[in-house]
């Protein structure tokens, strides 16, 4: 008995120490509220009287309304996996930038497949790259997240073994697969790929993974010396240009591809888009290219764009989503741009002058199409 009423005089007092938290309106004295909901909340077991709980949400939901997006990030973090945000709170986190959503997107199994659905239709690339990465992906959130048609996203999509694909979702993406080659690996390695799709692929993927096919469903040698007399057919017909390539190069033609184009596809999650424009813009090499827009530190990239006249904030823009693509943390990504907002504007030299700094020897970009 003693027990129970130190208990309940416990949380009382914790209670009264929110209300008085809750009228403090400065940023330190809410990032203290948050702290106190979540270390209250973990405290207690997640086991709350209906009082405190209601009062913790009331706090939590008045936040989520008014606060800065500070306050709202430090709610997504702190509350992202518990399942003690209200349904209503953990969605209106989820539209946010994001920044403020992406834990939400992650990590909570508050948000119904119906929402999902709705904030892959509406939000942003980088909303459809975090829900592909979910612990646990629905059949209908993955339709939702193929019919992006952004290969980044469907990378991730495929490479997550909490995703359920649908055998219609399975068979477009194996015909994708002609063109996108980077789905091929990660189809084949999928533990619900079927022998029939793999020996449809079978007449266009590379030679290991040819091999793969042959080892993982047991097929003999006369079947596959049948499948190799399929390849020769097909790889007889002339390789189209791509649709982006295509693109890229009537953009191209119209004028000079601007940095807000370059940002922009970049930021539509349209990765093969943005390495037309780029290799239109600088002549440079597809690989080379791939190599600069994903290396670790961006130096490469950042003397690309400035050698196309591309200003400091949009080079900031493509390099934050080229990172979020490669799944760098956020933290990481702000490191980053810190250190490259001081080599960007001081050690290059615009248009298409040489580098300077200590940087620029391993940097130097090829002249023509080397």
């Amino acid at each position: 008995m003693t027990d129970k009423i130190h208990q309940l005089q416990q949380a009382e007092a914790d209670v009264a120490r929110l209300m008085k938290l809750a009228r403090e309106k400065s940023l330190d004295g809410r990032r203290s509220l948050v702290n106190a909901l979540a270390d209250m909340f973990e405290e207690s077991n997640f086991e709350l009287a209906p009082r405190e709980l209601s009062t913790m949400r009331s706090i939590l939901r008045q936040l989520v309304t008014d606060a800065e997006k500070e306050i709202k990030r430090a709610v997504a973090e702190r509350f992202a996996e518990p399942g003690f945000l209200p349904g209503d709170v953990a969605y209106s986190l989820a539209i946010e930038e994001i920044e403020v959503a992406f834990p939400i997107l992650l990590k909570s199994d508050l948000l119904k497949d119906l929402e999902l659905v709705e904030i892959i239709r509406n939000r942003t690339f980088e909303h459809q790259l975090a829900i592909a990465q979910r612990q646990r992906v629905g059949a209908a959130v993955s339709d939702a997240l193929i019919e992006t048609d952004r290969e980044v996203v469907i990378m991730a999509l495929l490479e997550n073994t909490g995703a359920k694909i649908s055998a219609p979702a399975m068979e477009r993406l194996v015909e994708e697969s002609r063109a996108v080659t980077s789905y091929q690996d990660p189809l084949l390695h999928r533990s619900e790929f079927g022998e029939e799709l793999a020996k449809r692929m079978f007449v266009w993927v590379s030679a290991a993974l040819r091999g793969h096919i042959i080892s993982r469903f047991q097929i003999d040698a006369d079947e596959a010396d049948d499948l190799l007399a399929s390849v020769s057919a097909d790889i007889s017909a002339p390789v189209p240009q791509s649709a982006a390539e295509e693109l890229a190069a009537e953009l191209a033609q119209s004028g000079p591809i601007s940095a807000d184009l370059l940002a922009n596809a970049l930021r539509d999650g349209e990765v093969q888009l943005f390495e037309a424009l780029l290799r239109e813009a600088t002549r440079l090499r597809q690989r080379l290219v791939e190599r600069i827009l994903f290396e670790p530190g961006g130096e490469g990239l950042a003397i690309a764009l400035k050698s196309l006249d591309c200003p400091q904030d949009a080079f900031e823009r493509i390099f934050k989503t080229s990172r979020r693509a490669r799944l760098v943390g956020e933290a990481m990504i702000k490191r980053e741009v810190r250190n490259l907002s001081s080599f960007y504007p001081r050690n290059i030299k615009t248009g298409g002058g040489e580098s300077t700094g200590a940087l620029a020897p391993q940097f130097q970009l090829p002249v023509g199409n080397s």
